[in-house]
């Protein structure tokens, strides 16, 4: 079954380069495979919810002291 599309070409570059980036503030396993499905909500949703939700999907807990500095 095929899903929604994200959007045209340009759309989901930009989905992309928007993941890599929050994935970029992610300190993700060595050795782990992951596999990032985008929704739609990927396009409009603010960039640290984002990162909240593949800290969620990975399973990785997130150390809200090193954001405050």
């Amino acid at each position: 079954m095929a899903g929604r599309r994200v959007g045209n070409a340009v759309t989901r570059n930009r989905v992309k380069r928007r993941i890599r980036a929050a994935i970029s503030q992610i300190p993700l396993r060595d050795g782990t495979s992951y596999i990032v499905i985008a929704s739609t909500a990927v396009r409009t949703v603010e960039f640290e919810q984002l990162v909240d939700w593949l800290y969620t999907g990975t399973g990785i807990a997130r150390n809200r002291n090193e954001e405050e500095r």
